[in-house]
């Protein structure tokens, strides 16, 4: 996983130059190491002692979620712990910067035992995963053969899941400590080897009397008195065991014994296992218990002895649980079979409703009802029962005590029945009857008389009424002089039993106007004089309203029938009883020719059947769905008809009433659509046929284009393929010139020519890393120029051998794509500008740093500020004209850019470049003789094309 251009490799493959075996020695300890350090589950990274990573296992990448690919060479590796540039402990190591260790990590460091020299620190990184992780982390240095320190490696480990389980056990201990201190049950913590009490509450100590020291001292079985073995032995086998509940006996300080109900289970108290018991108090449960058996003994002497019938009864189940003596005679079954019943096989209502009605029941008071039950010979039995809940050997039980009330309900039901029938037939009748006293010509009225006429006794002044009282508040005055009629014929008649029936209206107290049927019967004695009169009031109002109702509705009904388009044919046992007007009218006939006749000598032979199988089906109540039929005129022609049927009552009999919606248009229509259905789908099917034949040539024009795209596509590739060999082995000759450049210079003395020739050197591999870009990018035509450029000044720092926390690299700038005409020159005016910066900028070992920002002026033109916060461009230096080559070079390449370069301002050196972001028109050979980009003074311009 280290960097194939690690320096620190080079200079000791450098320094052992004549010596193979070294350099092979040194290249498979670090092939180990990396094999090590890869295949290691534990997230681990290496440093060298200039910072760069030069090792990031895939553990630490899904730890961080950082690929190697993105630290490796850089000293970017703090990125993944923290939000802002701060040493990771490996780097500390490096630096030898120990003391600092106390103070970025204050309370969580300390020495590893087993390196020396490493040291293990635990913290919090809140940017890592979605809510931060806790890691603990070990750096320790990496010594070399001469004992110095050339790196160092750090391992780490994620132990949030752990800090989480210390966490929730510290909480969980809190909450247990607060909850068996507070709880108002008493409760205890027992030492299971020893039994002893090894805590108490408040509860415990309040309840047991003893003071806490003391009860503290105790154990258990000084509580129950038994044997502290047999305590000690129940205990240590109850200690795997899951909670117990059970009852005991304690005795408190003063003596006194006392019943308990023990809830006892394992529980682990900072690590040792303990019992926690919690204690209640069941005396007086216990003491209520033995009150309630000796009264359950007393029931049964009184349940078996009682004269009444007596049954216990389950009110989960309605089973008969227990039949005294007189049950068993009254129901006539044997005990045997009767305790095996339910007191649903004696009333005989459905089990579920009775079991239903006695759950909801077992929460009430006694009950008192009245039922039915059913004795063995199957006579019904009229029952009254009082019936409660009760608790039998502690269940729930109810006692039921049944009496025979068979006679007097049998003597209540026909007395009922007597009175319900009058009361039906004067209140179906609405009837009222009244008095009539001829002495004093007063009414004697009832409360059903007021009922009738919407008023009260109490509104009137009580039952008697004058009767000219009566004439005015009550009789319609339109009607009085009938009634008054009435009423003289009847006193004047002679002889006796005078009977009359007279209809007249009445105005109501409401306001309503109602008609009443009047029945009088008049009664005199012996020498023929009036002595009472009798009569009752009948409101027949609904009967008038009927009446008036059915002779309106038929007049609607035969105006709407006469009206109607449709045919309407009432006919009964085939004969015809009416036809409308339009349907004898559509049939050319007039309609009273056509009553008394058959309604099947207008129907088709063909259609009796349908009718006939229509008119049988509906006598026998079934409903009969439209049907079609087909019907003659007088002059012979057919109607297709649709008949809607039913049966009425027709002049005192039954009838079939028939309406026909004559849809012969309808038919005719649909039989014009089917046959352009027809023609549409022989239309339809020859279409078909032209477009598959069509379709057959297309796909055969498909097959061919595919090819032939095939063909162009396999060229492409081969060009593509052949390009991108074209540039790699031209970045490899550029490669060989370097490495020529680099063999020259171990000749050379002179520091001068040295520095030109290292110059040219960085010159040549600026473009070859063009090469590089592009034969290694997906798209060979376009290269990204803010990852080449980014790429190219860590090159350029990497050549110059400067350390990157001496002086940091920048380059900022959107992602633009370009071609090699623009990447060529303006890497090489970068490589200028950041190696002149790299040897004049910063002397003494001077820190700082080299930013390049990058804009989009418009679509066509780019802009790049350049910027070292180095010692500055001295006074009076002219560096248009100077005879630097390099400064030279980038004149010559920005004008070749169809670009303008200027200084800027503010401390140190800045550049302000701008140029065409298309292909530029002018060649660098033009303004510098004899150097074209790939040319070394050449003869001709042929070759040297700048880029």
């Amino acid at each position: 996983m280290r960097s194939s251009n690690d320096p620190r490799l080079e200079r000791e493959t450098n320094s052992g130059a004549g010596d193979p075996d070294l350099v092979t020695t040194l290249r498979v300890r670090e092939a180990q190491l990396n094999a090590i350090i890869a295949a290691s589950p534990v997230p681990k990274f290496v440093i060298d002692n200039d910072h760069r990573v030069i090792s990031w296992n895939r553990a630490l990448e899904n730890m961080t979620g950082i690929k190697a690919s993105a630290v490796l060479g850089t000293n970017h590796h703090w990125r993944a712990f923290y939000s802002e540039v701060r040493p990771c402990l490996a780097d500390l190591i490096v630096d030898g910067s120990t003391g600092t260790i106390p103070v970025l990590y204050p309370h969580s460091y300390q020495r590893a035992d087993l390196v020396a020299g490493a040291y293990e620190v635990t913290d919090f990184f809140p940017s890592l995963g979605s809510r931060g992780k806790w890691l603990h982390f070990i750096a320790a240095p990496l010594i070399g053969e001469n004992g110095a320190v050339i790196g160092a490696v750090e391992t780490l480990e994620d132990i949030t899941t752990f800090i989480g389980i210390q966490k929730e056990l510290q909480e969980s201990e809190e909450r247990y400590s607060a909850l068996f201190s507070n709880n108002a049950s008493v409760s205890l913590l027992i030492d299971p080897d020893t039994g002893r009490i090894v805590n108490a509450n408040d509860a415990a100590v309040n309840y047991y009397g003893y003071p806490r020291d003391r009860l503290l001292s105790m154990g258990i079985s000084d509580l129950n008195r038994l044997p502290r073995e047999k305590v000690v032995r129940d205990l240590v086998r109850a200690k795997n065991e899951k909670a117990k509940h059970f009852q005991s006996v304690h005795y408190l300080a003063f003596g006194e014994k006392r019943y308990v109900e023990v809830y006892s289970g394992p529980i682990t108290v900072q690590g040792k296992p303990l019992f926690y018991s919690i204690i209640h108090d069941i005396t007086d449960r216990k003491l209520a218990e033995q009150e309630l058996q000796e009264s359950e003994e007393r029931y049964s002497a009184l349940f078996s002895n009682s004269v009444s019938v007596s049954l216990l009864i389950d009110p989960d189940t309605g089973r008969i649980v227990n039949a005294n003596d007189a049950a068993v005679n009254y129901y006539g079954y044997p005990r045997d079979r009767l305790l095996s019943m339910g007191i649903s096989d004696l009333n005989r209502l459905p089990r579920e409703k009775v079991v239903r009605d006695l759950v909801r029941a077992k929460n009430e008071k006694a009950r008192h009802f009245h039922s039915t039950h059913y004795r063995a010979d199957g006579e019904k039995r009229y029952v009254e029962i009082y019936s409660g809940p009760i608790r039998v050997k502690g269940k729930p039980l109810f006692y039921s005590i049944i009496h025979d009330i068979t006679d007097r309900k049998t003597a209540e039901a026909g007395l009922e029945k007597s009175q319900y029938l009058l009361s039906e037939a004067m209140e179906m009748a609405q009837m009222a009857d009244w008095e009539f006293d001829v002495d004093t010509a007063t009414f004697t009225f009832n409360d059903r008389f007021y009922a009738l006429y919407a008023t009260t006794a109490e509104r009137e002044g009580g039952y008697q009424m004058p009767a000219e009282v009566y004439m005015r508040e009550f009789t319609h005055p339109d009607d009085q002089p009938v009634v008054a009629d009435e009423i003289a014929k009847a006193l004047s008649r002679p002889g006796s039993g005078y009977h009359s029936l007279r209809e007249h209206r009445i105005i109501r107290r409401d306001g309503q106007v109602r008609y009443i049927l009047v029945r009088i019967r008049v009664t005199k004695n012996a020498q023929g004089v009036t002595i009472g009169t009798h009569g009752a009031n009948q409101d027949i109002t609904g009967r008038k309203l009927s009446e008036n109702a059915l002779r309106e509705s038929e007049e609607r009904y035969r105006t709407l029938i006469d009206q109607l388009p449709d045919y309407v044919i009432v006919h009964r046992d085939g004969i015809l009883l009416y036809v409308n007007p339009a349907g004898a009218s559509s049939l050319s006939y007039e309609a009273q020719t056509l009553v008394g006749t058959s309604f099947y000598s207008l129907v088709a032979p063909e259609s009796h059947d349908i009718v006939r199988q229509a008119v049988a089906r509906r006598i026998q109540g079934e409903d009969v769905p439209p049907y079609e039929i087909k019907i003659a005129a007088r002059d012979g022609t057919c109607h297709t008809v649709l008949v809607h049927g039913a049966l009425i009552q027709y002049d005192g009999g039954p009838a079939s009433i028939n309406v026909l919606t004559d849809i012969t248009p309808l038919k005719e229509a649909e039989e014009a659509i089917r046959h352009a259905n027809e023609d549409l789908e022989k239309r339809v099917l020859e279409r078909t046929e032209d477009l598959r034949q069509a379709n057959v040539q297309l796909t055969a024009e498909v097959a061919a284009r595919a090819q032939a795209e095939q063909k162009i596509s396999r060229s492409l590739e081969e060009k593509v393929l052949l390009l991108r060999e074209i540039h790699h082995r031209v970045k490899n000759n550029l490669q060989i010139i370097t490495s020529l450049l680099k063999l020259q210079s171990r000749f050379i003395k002179d520091p001068q020519v040295l520095e030109a020739i290292r110059d040219t050197q960085s010159r040549v591999r600026t473009m070859s890393l063009v090469h590089e870009r592009i034969y290694r990018s997906p798209d060979i035509a376009e290269i990204n120029l803010k990852e080449y450029l980014l790429f190219l000044v860590k090159q350029v720092a990497q050549f110059y051998n400067v350390q990157q926390h001496r002086i940091s690299l920048s380059v900022t700038m959107p992602a633009i794509m370009t071609d090699v005409d623009l990447v060529t020159p303006l890497g090489l005016i970068m490589n200028e500008l950041v190696s002149n910066s790299l040897k004049h900028a910063f002397p003494d070992n001077r820190k700082g740093s080299i930013s390049i920002d990058g804009t989009l002026l418009g679509a066509d033109r780019l802009r790049f500020v350049y910027h070292d916060t180095g010692i500055g461009i001295p006074e009076g230096f002219d560096w248009k004209t100077t005879e630097s080559l390099g400064l030279r070079l980038v004149n010559s390449l920005v004008d070749q850019l169809d670009g303008t370069i200027e200084r800027g301002g503010g401390d140190g050196t800045s550049f302000i470049i701008e140029i065409r972001r298309t292909k530029a028109g002018k060649a660098v050979e033009e303004n510098l003789p004899g150097n074209g980009i790939y040319g070394d003074d050449l003869p001709d311009k042929e070759g040297s094309n700048g880029a």
